[in-house]
């Protein structure tokens, strides 16, 4: 009876897709059928035959392969003005996106975050091909500026390794699990898949981010120029036994115009160096100090969009820090029901580099207990206002 057969070609798929050989893409052939074929009962015995067939002979297909970035736990990231304001731009989104000064900020019916430089120009972030940017600001987060190390740092090494002669024309290939192992996750089953599944989310987002670059200044030339940050081709899904779905798990990526003027032959090449121990830092928001400890580090030492940081380090007062990544909110740090929250993640976070012995600062003891001392509401003013210098004593 033709029942029993549509029920073990349904079983013939499921094995397929367990079996991870992705039928859509890489064997539409066996979809293609017609219910109204006076035949039906041979071409569904055919196809169930040719399911099983490739099941047993053919394992299944292996994915492309990401380069290891990584060398001697240090990998090249590029450190220009663009990445900067991009990785500026999430760490000014989230939930509460509205109450951080100076971020995302409502221009007719988009939002954008836009800042201005003495010779880099005016460096403005929209978003393209998306219903919901208020949504979409508001899902930006650490992890999305994980995946957005991970991404331009393979871009940056594939730049080292091949030097093309034309910028435009490189690119990379990214891995959700490459990503994973550089972050040092070695969960399994779902909540690996969730992961997963998340840097998909992330990559998805970094395709639709656009830029513009108005009045900037390269070898004392003016330059104009907009286009995406990156372009995102997929190259493989795997099947999620847990959704009963595919997820994309490789792409490859190519960059925006941005890479011409500043990660190319023909023009400059402005690379800086990530630490691998940062990129393992947790991602979780709720992690508090480790979190605002890694912001802080790709703000000022890895994507600082310069090298003065690097070479004379950072001279700021701790609100200053707070605004920098993202960390600031109106009233916060003044609300008598809770002074200094986030004041004090961010004294424990330096506490933590410092600790560790990837920063040094001015400060003669720990931080947290500096503002752990004068942490009453009415010292609250003073205390975001006072100024620590920090500067990085080990491999950025």
């Amino acid at each position: 009876m033709i029942e029993d057969k549509l029920y073990d070609l349904a079983m013939a798929y499921w094995d397929l897709q367990t079996g991870n050989h992705d039928i859509e893409k890489n064997h539409p052939e066996l979809l293609d059928f017609d219910f109204a074929d006076p035949d039906i009962d041979e071409v569904v015995s055919n196809i169930i035959a040719r399911c099983r067939k490739i099941h047993i002979d053919n394992s299944s297909p292996s994915g492309p392969e990401a380069d290891e970035m990584f060398r001697e736990s240090t990998a090249p990231v590029p450190n220009n003005s663009v990445i900067s304001v991009v990785a500026r731009a999430i760490m000014a989104g989230g939930v509460d996106y509205q109450r951080k000064p100076d971020g995302w900020q409502v221009r007719g019916d988009a939002l954008v975050y836009e800042v201005a430089f003495e010779k880099a120009g005016i460096i403005t972030v929209t978003i393209d091909d998306c219903h919901d940017q208020q949504a979409f600001v508001q899902s930006l987060r650490l992890f999305t500026l994980d995946v957005l190390v991970g991404v331009i740092g393979q871009l940056c090494f594939a730049f080292c390794e091949t030097r093309p002669d034309h910028a435009l024309s490189l690119k990379a290939v990214v891995t959700a699990r490459q990503i994973l192992k550089y972050k040092n996750i070695k969960s399994h089953g779902e909540r690996r898949w969730n992961l997963m599944e998340g840097i998909h989310e992330e990559i998805e987002k970094l395709g639709k981010i656009h830029i513009h670059v108005r009045r900037g200044e390269i070898r004392k030339e003016r330059v104009n120029y907009q286009g995406p940050l990156v372009s995102i081709k997929p190259l493989k899904r795997d099947f999620n036994k847990h959704t009963s779905f595919y997820a994309p798990s490789s792409w490859e990526v190519r960059p925006g115009e941005w890479a011409f003027y500043t990660m190319s032959k023909e023009q400059d090449q402005f690379i800086g160096k990530l630490n691998k121990a940062i990129f393992e830092y947790d991602h979780r928001e709720q992690r508090g100090a480790e979190a605002f400890a890694k912001k802080l580090m790709y703000a000022l030492f890895i994507l600082p969009g310069g090298t003065h940081y690097l070479n004379f380090g950072a001279k700021k007062s701790l609100g200053e820090y707070l605004k920098l990544i993202g960390e600031y909110r109106e009233g916060d740090n003044l609300d008598r029901k809770k002074p200094g929250r986030d004041i004090m993640r961010l004294g424990r976070a330096i506490d933590i580099l410092a600790g560790r012995g990837l920063i040094e600062t001015d400060m003669p003891g720990s931080l947290a207990e500096y503002i752990a001392e004068r942490q009453a509401p009415w010292r609250m003013r003073r205390l975001l206002l006072k100024i620590v210098k920090i500067s990085l004593s080990g491999p950025a």
